[in-house]
This record gives structure tokens, sequence and C-alpha cells, in this order.
């Protein structure tokens, strides 16, 4: 580089430092994508279970509907 050594010395702290930090950055963001993955995996399946709990029922009462029709 061509600089003193307290220089070079000085500008490798800041440089890991920076490093640091923004490795902390990228850390805290995949962490949060984790977070939201897995709340939307978990809302979509409560979705999912609601409205197959509703399609069965609609199923019961055609059955009991046909059935009430038959007699």
């Amino acid at each position: 580089l061509g600089v003193a050594p307290w220089a070079a010395e000085e500008i490798t702290q800041l440089l890991l430092r920076n490093e640091f930090r923004n490795h902390a950055v990228i850390q805290a963001a995949a962490e949060k994508r984790v977070k939201d993955n897995n709340e939307s995996r978990t809302e979509s399946r409560s979705h999912r279970k609601s409205t197959g709990t509703a399609q069965m029922i609609q199923r019961l009462v055609s059955i009991k509907v046909r059935c009430t029709l038959q007699k």
C-alpha cells in the first residue's frame, strides 16, 4: 500500500470493524427472512386447515340433504 505502519494498522482495524458490522447486518437480515418464512408457512397451514374444515362441513351438509331428499 505504501502507507506508514500505524496507518496500515488503523486501516486494517477499520476494515475489520466494517466487515463485522456487515456480517451482523447480513446475519440479522437472514434471521428475519427465516422468521418471516416460518410465519407465512404457519399462516398458510392454518388457512388450509380452516378451508379444509369448511369443505368437510359442506360435504356433510350436502350428504345430509341428499339423504333427507331420498326419504
